[in-house]
């Protein structure tokens, strides 16, 4: 499970905690400068090293502005393994707000020091996040209490307070968001490319990455040779459909009907999830826990926007997915002491949040037309409006300029592109894919049976690699779905017998 009211006002793993930085402290060298520093890049899960380079690439903040301050950008490039390589191959991470250095660091590791046969890699941090500058904190947060219900009205009327607040600190600190944008950010890339002294690059993206590639290919098409989408997010994609978790949540639901234990149990994991949702709307399950900031045992009460919340969290990879039939069963039981870990997931006190994330997401909007479905969509649908939540309570407060509809509509270009997607991602499910398709008369789908998000749309199967190293070399995609293994999802003892 992941941490779920407070996650979506805390954005970024991978960023030091540091206090608001005016913007005269990013008065420095000139745009363009590109410095290296030898440096060994060591994976935190392993342990294992290898030698690379840290780059810093100076860029303005406010292109917009001729008298913009500059800023630096971070980014660790892992050296080819081959002779005669390739285009760089620039990594955009997800988000907004995850950091290309982090990921390299982690489970993905291995697919990173891989891929360096088909050129250097480098393990980019967009303006905003990791390493890279402006890193901007703000020092509002939204706490939610242990004791009783928290209410959606309520909910978005802290946030609302918090992003107030965020502005005035902005503005008494001399810090415009305006330039944390996706269109800034493309640029960016431009500009690295430029300093490099490369004709183009490739990309690989994941996410809100992905939706960053396009920005990039749209702004710059002659810079990008061929890009990797995972997980894709459309530049009218930000804010999500209430209809487009259908199909992955049906998948889902087979998967569990296929179940041994399960099948008979859970014949429509779909329907489950409605009327639990529709019970606690009607009553709030009651849970007794410990508020850590008293001491006190406390009654909790969660209700369906509680369970969408932690659900849709859930929902983020396979390994998140594992415990849902049995929690949802457990529920259906009467039994409540299965949401305990609910409770710490959706209350307590909310952490200090980047600005990126929030500037970055309002900044590319949602087109009328879009907006206009999912308002009607939400009635009916199981997650309303949780899945856009962020965007619904935050973007009218924090009024960063919108990018427009010449940004957010579909991108059209002859150059190679790979979409890779999870059949079960409710985040950004095949459809989004197949629309963005529709402009790239060189592309390709693999679609990954039985995946979610994130971690499950790169290393999930060694077939995924094949798969990308192949495309960049430009041969034949030798897989266009790959069957993961049946989820293994958990069986508490006791719970069936009861």
């Amino acid at each position: 499970m992941t941490r779920c009211h407070r996650l979506l006002w805390t954005l970024l793993p991978f960023a030091p905690a540091l206090a608001l930085v005016p913007m005269d402290a990013y008065a420095g060298p000139p745009p363009g400068q590109l410095t290296f520093e030898p440096y060994t890049f060591t994976s935190r899960r392993s342990g294992e090293t290898t030698e690379a380079e840290i780059g810093t690439l100076i860029v303005p903040y406010d292109r917009s502005n001729s008298d913009s301050k500059t800023i630096a950008l971070k980014f660790v490039r892992f050296p080819a393994t081959t002779e005669g390589p390739g285009p760089p191959l620039v990594y955009l991470a997800g988000g907004p707000g995850g950091s290309g250095i982090g990921a390299a660091g982690g489970r993905r590791f291995e697919l990173f020091m891989k891929l360096r046969e088909l050129g250097d890699v480098i393990a980019w941090d967009q303006r905003g996040t990791g390493s890279s500058e402006p890193r901007v904190r703000i020092e509002a947060t939204v706490d939610t209490p242990y004791e009783g219900a928290v209410s959606r009205q309520w909910l978005e009327q802290q946030y609302a307070r918090a992003v107030r607040q965020a502005r005035a600190q902005f503005e008494r600190d001399g810090f415009d968001p305006a330039p944390l944008n996706t269109n800034a950010s493309a640029d960016d890339l431009e500009d690295l490319r430029i300093a490099l002294g490369v004709e183009k690059l490739r990309l690989w993206s994941i996410s809100y990455g992905t939706h960053l590639a396009l920005a990039t290919v749209k702004r710059h098409p002659e810079s990008i040779d061929s890009m990797v989408l995972a997980g894709v997010e459309g530049l009218d994609s930000t804010y999500k459909l209430p209809s487009q978790a259908d199909a992955p949540l049906q998948a889902f639901s087979r998967e569990i009907a296929n179940h041994p234990v399960y099948g008979e149990l859970i014949p429509d994991f779909t329907l489950l999830l409605r009327e639990v949702f529709e019970r606690a709307e009607r009553e709030p399950y009651a849970v007794e826990v410990e508020d850590p900031e008293t001491g006190e045992v406390v009654t909790s009460l969660l209700g369906r926007l509680d369970l969408e919340f932690v659900t849709w969290g859930a929902l983020f990879r396979r390994k998140a997915m594992t415990d849902l039939p049995a929690a949802f069963l457990a529920l259906k039981m009467g039994r409540t002491d299965v949401l305990k870990g609910a409770v710490d997931d959706t209350r307590g006190r909310g952490d200090n949040a980047n600005v990126m994330p929030f500037a970055m997401d309002c900044a590319s909007g949602v087109s009328p037309d879009r907006l206009a479905r999912i308002q009607r969509e939400i009635p009916d649908s199981l997650f309303g409006r949780s899945m856009n939540f962020k965007y619904l309570a935050v973007c009218p407060e924090l009024g960063v300029p919108d990018l427009g509809e010449s940004f957010r509509a579909p991108v059209q270009s002859n150059i190679p592109v790979l979409c890779i997607s999870g059949d079960m991602d409710v985040r950004t499910p095949p459809s989004n894919a197949e629309a963005v398709l529709k402009g790239f008369p060189n592309g390709h789908h693999v679609i990954i049976s039985r995946a979610g998000h994130d971690d499950d749309l790169w290393i999930s199967s060694p077939k995924i690699a094949e798969c990308i190293i192949a495309f960049f070399q430009g041969r034949p995609i030798p897989y266009h779905r790959i069957e993961l293994r049946p989820i293994d999802f958990t069986v508490p003892p006791g719970l069936i017998d009861e």
